[in-house]
């Protein structure tokens, strides 16, 4: 297609290579994206090998709690 529709060289090229740019940062991008959606649970806590929450949330505590803990 792109030796019929009469564009130079240098900007076919130009073309090409933008193109190519483009289509690597739209795969980076559903990597990243699939990535974050394997580690996410349901709760919305991230969880890794190298992370995870051991303290529960300031919500799951009651007043006294928090007081307590100072």
């Amino acid at each position: 297609m792109l030796p019929l529709i009469g564009v130079t060289p240098a900007w076919k090229e130009f073309g090409q290579i933008a193109i190519g740019v483009l289509l690597v940062f739209i795969g980076f991008s559903l990597r990243r994206s699939a990535y974050f959606r394997k580690i996410t649970r349901s709760n919305g806590e991230i969880s890794t090998d190298s992370f995870a929450e051991s303290q529960p949330t300031l919500l799951e505590y009651t007043p006294e709690e928090v007081e307590t803990d100072k």
